[in-house]
C-alpha cells in the first residue's frame, strides 16, 4: 500500500486510479457551506470569512502571476488583498494552503458549471466542447499563477517540490481528489446518457470512455500552461482541440449528434 507522500506525487503527477478523472469514491455536485445551516449570526460571521478568503486568494493570484510562485511572499498577498500578515495567518497557515485552496475552488466552481452543462440536455459533442471550453476557461484564468509549474525541467523541480509539500495537508489533498472524483462522476453520467440514448455506441465500457477524454483535458491544460509561459495572452484554441478530440469518436457517434457537435 502507497504511504500519503506517495500517493500524492502518484496523483498530482501521473493521475490517481489510472487517470486525472479517478480517485477516492464522491457524490456528484457542489455541496452547500457548512454555514447554511447555523443560526443567522453565525451564518453571517462564517459567511464574511469566506469572502475575506477569496479576497485572499484571488490577491495571490495576482501576487503569483506578478512574482512569480517563488518570489511571492505572503506578506505582499496579505497587502494585495488589504490586510496584515497575521491576519492573514487566520485563514491560511502557510502558501502551500492557499495555492491548494485555490485549486479546489476551481474544481468545485467547475463541477458547478459542469453539472450545469449535463442538465441542458445538449448533444454529446457539443457538451463535450462546452465542458473543454469551462475547463480551459477556467484554468487559464490563474495560468500565469501556476505558469511556473510547465513543461521545462526548473519547473517541474519546482511542481515536484510542490507536490511533497503538500503532505502537510493531508486533508486539503483528499478534498482535491473528492472535487476530482466528482468532476469526473458528471463525465460519466453525460457519457452513459450518450449510450443509452444510442448516440455513443464506442465499444469499451464508460469508465475507458471518461479517462480518454480526462486525458485530453489533461494534455490541454499542459499545452495552456505552456502556451502562457510563453505568451501570456495566448490561449489554447478550443475549436480547434476539441475537433482533434472528436476526431477519436467519430465512428462511434450516430448521424444525427455528429452533424450537431
Amino acid at each position: 500500500m502507497q504511504n500519503f507522500t506517495d500517493r500524492v506525487q502518484s496523483a498530482v503527477l501521473d493521475g490517481e486510479n489510472q487517470g486525472p478523472y479517478s480517485g477516492f469514491d464522491g457524490g456528484a455536485g457542489p455541496e452547500k457551506p457548512e454555514y447554511a445551516v447555523l443560526d443567522p449570526k453565525s451564518a453571517r460571521k462564517e459567511a464574511v470569512k469566506d469572502m475575506k478568503r477569496e479576497l485572499i486568494m484571488d490577491a495571490a493570484i495576482k501576487v503569483i502571476s506578478r512574482e512569480g510562485y517563488t518570489n511571492a511572499r505572503l506578506e505582499d498577498i496579505a497587502e494585495e488583498a488589504g490586510f496584515s500578515k497575521a491576519s492573514l495567518y487566520q485563514y491560511f497557515p502557510d502558501k502551500e494552503a492557499l495555492i491548494i485552496h485555490i485549486i479546489i475552488r476551481e474544481q468545485r466552481d467547475a463541477c458547478t458549471r459542469f453539472t450545469e452543462i449535463v442538465e441542458r440536455g445538449l448533444p454529446f459533442l457539443d457538451s463535450i466542447r462546452e465542458f473543454a471550453a469551462t475547463f480551459e476557461g477556467s484554468f487559464f484564468n490563474n495560468a500565469k499563477a501556476f505558469s511556473p509549474f510547465g513543461r521545462t525541467q526548473p519547473s517541474l523541480t519546482m511542481l515536484s517540490n510542490f507536490v511533497v509539500s503538500m503532505t502537510k495537508h493531508e486533508d486539503l489533498f483528499n478534498e482535491t481528489v473528492m472535487w476530482r472524483q466528482r468532476m469526473s462522476n458528471v463525465l460519466m453520467s453525460l457519457v452513459a446518457r450518450a449510450r443509452a440514448d444510442g448516440v455513443l455506441t464506442i465499444p469499451v465500457d464508460d469508465q475507458t470512455v471518461c479517462l480518454y477524454i480526462g486525458s485530453f483535458f489533461q494534455a490541454m491544460m499542459m499545452d495552456t500552461l505552456h502556451t502562457c509561459h510563453a505568451d501570456g495572452e495566448k490561449k489554447v484554441d478550443i475549436n480547434e482541440a476539441t475537433d482533434k478530440l472528436f476526431i477519436f469518436f467519430q465512428p462511434w457517434i450516430n448521424e444525427k449528434d455528429r452533424r450537431r457537435g
